[in-house]
């Protein structure tokens, strides 16, 4: 392996083979490794989901995402995202466990805009921020944690898909400091 990703719950990860750049699903529990068949090589990034059913493969080469669904059983590609009209860089995404959303971030000069990615491969513009950190969806939930580093701030975003509202639910009053 060149490169590996192990989900929050410790229970199955993703890598790529040094020698071809084949994606494989890891069992850290049991030590094994299976290919994973119908994916693209030499992934860029990777991204799990909060259980770890689900990821997001960033190639850049390509400006694609690479949805695999069903980690826990038979691993399969669900859907490829074409990010080529997706202005600034790609910072940080997330992927929530059934695959089905996806939240990206992308930056262009002082600013970070989120996107959710909804049916039918749409990316819709939910807020704009100093400096993404990162973002999270919850567990089993459309609901993401989002941190502006520069603004110092936690920030919720549910109501997706239809109505995206953001929240502050922590900031310097609470000790978050960039």
């Amino acid at each position: 392996l060149y490169d590996a990703w192990i989900g929050a719950a410790q229970n199955r990860g993703l890598g790529v083979a040094l020698d071809d750049g084949e994606v494989l699903l890891l069992d850290p529990l049991t030590s094994t490794t299976q290919l994973i068949d119908g994916v693209s090589k030499q992934p860029d990034g990777i991204r799990l989901s909060p259980l770890g059913r689900s990821a997001a493969l960033l190639y850049e080469r390509t400006a694609t995402i690479e949805v695999l669904t069903d980690l826990g059983g038979t691993p399969k590609a669900s859907i490829a995202v074409d990010l080529t009209d997706l202005s600034g860089e790609l910072r940080q995404w997330a992927v929530t466990d059934d695959g089905k959303s996806l939240l990206l971030s992308s930056t262009e000069g002082d600013l970070s805009t989120l996107y959710h990615l909804r049916e039918g491969g749409f990316l819709a513009p939910i807020s704009t921020h100093q400096s993404v950190l990162d973002v999270r969806f919850l567990p089993t939930s459309l609901d993401a944690l989002v941190a502006d580093e520069a603004a110092s701030e936690v920030l919720r975003i549910s109501g997706l898909p239809s109505e995206p509202i953001v929240s502050v639910i922590a900031g310097q009053e609470q000790g978050i400091t960039a």
